[in-house]
């Protein structure tokens, strides 16, 4: 039996007129198409939504990847940790690391995050989520892009600590 056909301009219609509703999905692919704001946001903030943008040479664009989980339009917003840092270029190849249902403090347990190459520790939420905040205790490391080595030693030490949380029970998805 060949499997049905897919409406998807219908969908994506639907989804430009923010009247699409998400199927029922399990707790894990969920979070990965709407992750919660640590807090609500503050009037004068911006929320990326489905608003098409048309560009210099004609074409419009959107920021669909929002909805998708892709790495994409990141805003600013304040928080009683702060205000939001978005990583101005981010990696998604460490990004994709770690899953969405695993917290970062889990992951951390007792251990000690690696440094970067000023000797700073590397801040995980900024490098591996994206986002972080200013009133963060890692704030120097926001500030150094990392360099070629910096990102190999938290890859290592990403799928380390997460095959031994694993292994430990600690960390069961």
């Amino acid at each position: 039996m060949a499997p049905l056909a897919l409406p998807f301009m219908d969908i994506l219609d639907r989804i430009s007129l923010s009247l699409y509703t998400n199927p029922t999905l399990p707790p894990g692919l969920y979070q990965l198409i709407a992750p919660k704001l640590p807090t609500r946001p503050t009037p004068g903030s911006t929320i990326p939504n489905l608003a098409s943008v048309s560009t210099d040479d004609g074409s419009v664009q959107t920021n669909l990847s929002s909805v998708t989980g892709a790495t994409g339009l990141r805003t600013a917003f304040t928080s009683r940790f702060g205000t939001s840092v978005p990583i101005p270029n981010p990696d998604p190849a460490l990004q994709s690391l770690l899953p969405a249902t695993v917290c970062l403090k889990e992951l951390i347990g007792n251990d000690e995050v690696p440094r970067n190459e000023a000797g700073n520790p590397m801040c995980l939420a900024f490098h591996l989520r994206g986002l972080c905040n200013s009133t963060c205790c890692r704030q120097p490391d926001h500030a150094r892009p990392l360099t070629a080595d910096n990102k190999n030693t938290l890859s290592i030490w990403v799928i380390d600590t997460l095959a031994k949380r694993r292994v430990a029970g600690a960390i069961t998805s």
